[in-house]
């Protein structure tokens, strides 16, 4: 009998323990919890995030019917490993002194999250706009190289924000050195910065060579090696481009998405098979302004010889582009910052302004 009231009371310490330490994980995790339900976070919910990190008055759900137009710098990230590079862009725009109002969009799963608001705030982001994610439409999804191209497309619904009256649109994979509130002062339609390549491809091609406005230097515009469409097509990077929101532009792209994928099978899960493609494809004949490269250094050629001039100018925008292994915070995760492979050498300076932000908030350092 006492050996059985041994035991009872013994099962009734361990399932009290048990308790206090599953009480103890809740209370440390509270601040990963959804502060709503991603149903209640509807597509064009506009979180004001500032008072997060003491700026603003408070968290506040806006809607799109309720607002005026505005112009903003915008950001989209529809999965969590791009949420660091956000940090580090939302870090770098802080640093430069933006003047306009700068927004995340992200997903409602990931919007939900009161972490995620609270860390975009504290890299100095004023809003979060909740998104629905854009799916891709092709037909064996299976065949895509990368996860990350499961919702590529929906970079296009930057042209969906009809609350603003324009868009400095800036991929996760950015940081900003320069101030680029002149971008949004202009009253383009569109602008977005060329693909640029050595000067040896233009040979026999001299109508892709142009002189760069702000470096007064001569370029080879970027272009398709054969004939699409029966054109060669000029290709520019759309992970730096002013927009106008526009439904119609929108329900434009979109049905140009469905019709390359539909006849033009053989480009499913090839790099050219994103948003980027279909905009080329679509301003190819449309009047755009070209953006200068400065706007939009590529990390991968900024220290190659033959792009060295990069080195000799003050770039607006570096742009880490392409695959897992040119984002310095997805190629080795939760390693030291500075075993990172960080080609511009310039994230891990914004990521570090990102933390200081964040120590200054009194709260523990991210992994």
């Amino acid at each position: 009998m006492n050996r059985f009231r041994r035991r009872f009371v013994a099962l009734g310490v361990a399932l009290v323990v048990a308790w206090l330490l599953l009480l103890c994980y809740y209370v440390s995790r509270r601040g990963d919890a959804p502060t709503a339900s991603s149903e209640a976070l509807a597509d064009g919910t506009l979180i004001d995030v500032r008072a997060l990190s003491g700026r603003g008055n408070g968290t506040t759900l806006l809607h799109a019917s309720e607002r005026g137009r505005w112009r903003a710098i915008v950001t989209l990230v529809t999965q969590r490993e791009y949420l660091i590079g956000a940090y580090g862009l939302g870090a770098s725009l802080r640093n430069v002194a933006t003047t306009y109002a700068t927004v995340a969009c992200l997903p409602s799963d990931l919007a939900a999250f009161h972490s995620v608001q609270r860390n975009l705030s504290i890299a100095g982001f004023d809003y979060v706009r909740v998104i629905t994610r854009l799916g891709n439409p092709a037909r064996d999804i299976g065949r895509l190289h990368q996860a990350h191209k499961v919702d590529v497309f929906t970079k296009l619904r930057m042209f969906q924000l009809s609350e603003f009256e324009r868009v400095l649109y800036l991929d996760a994979d950015t940081v900003v050195k320069r101030n680029v509130d002149a971008l949004l002062a202009l009253n383009d339609e569109f602008a977005v910065a060329p693909e640029v390549t050595p000067m040896w491809r233009c040979i026999g091609e001299h109508h892709f060579i142009f002189r760069d406005e702000l470096q007064n230097e001569d370029w080879c515009h970027g272009h398709t090696r054969e004939l699409y469409h029966g054109r060669m097509i000029k290709l520019s990077n759309t992970g730096v481009m002013l927009l106008t929101p526009s439904p119609r532009t929108f329900d434009e792209l979109w049905a140009l998405t469905l019709d390359e994928l539909t006849h033009n099978d053989t480009c499913i899960g090839m790099a050219g098979c994103n948003d980027q493609r279909v905009l080329n494809v679509y301003y190819d004949q449309r009047p755009y302004r070209q953006l200068s490269v400065l706007y939009n250094v590529f990390c991968d050629q900024f220290m190659q010889g033959n792009f060295s001039v990069f080195r000799h100018h003050r770039p607006f925008v570096f742009h880490y582009r392409g695959q897992a292994s040119f984002k310095p915070w997805i190629l080795r995760p939760g390693s030291p910052r500075d075993s990172w492979n960080d080609q511009c050498g310039e994230f891990v300076k914004a990521y570090d302004l990102y933390l200081k932000a964040y120590a200054a908030a009194a709260a523990p350092a991210p992994r």
